[in-house]
């Protein structure tokens, strides 16, 4: 008898829908176009997904992109995304377009054209409710990538 390793948060949550849809490791690999091994590691929680695999596997699977943001980087959870209900394709949502035109609190936070663009990539995931709450976002990202010490 095969042990089975105690899944947690994301890693769970790909592995259960996945065999509540029965889909193979096989097939999700193949809809996403990455190797099959990477599905498993995605399972064990030994990978972590790009924002663009992350979308399709969302897709695939039917998962709410807001959830499973939230089970990848529970901290996530202060900062409010609602589901996104206006139209697709736009560049920026109103409340990041709001940011990106505000200089001063651009200048007073460093956020850069780079910063905006990867704020851009968080609509994806829903719509954030106001420009303050991506400066959170940017905040904690900066904190995730340099802990304090």
């Amino acid at each position: 008898m095969r042990r089975e390793r105690v899944r947690k948060g994301f890693a769970a949550l790909v592995h259960d829908r996945r065999r509540e849809l029965r889909l193979t490791q096989d097939e999700v690999a193949r809809h996403l176009g990455v190797h099959p091994n990477f599905v498993g590691y995605l399972e064990k929680g030994i990978r972590r997904p790009s924002a663009t695999t992350l979308i399709a596997l969302c897709r695939l699977l039917n998962l709410d992109r807001r959830k499973v943001l939230q089970h990848l980087h529970p901290r996530f959870k202060d900062v409010a995304i609602r589901p996104s209900d206006g139209p697709r394709g736009q560049p920026y949502s109103p409340p990041l377009a709001e940011l990106r035109h505000d200089r001063v609190l651009r200048r007073r936070y460093s956020v850069t054209e780079q910063d905006l663009r990867n704020l851009a990539r968080l609509d994806a995931f829903g719509q954030v409710s106001d420009s303050r709450d991506y400066i959170r976002f940017l905040n904690l990202m900066r904190d995730l990538a340099h802990p304090p010490r």
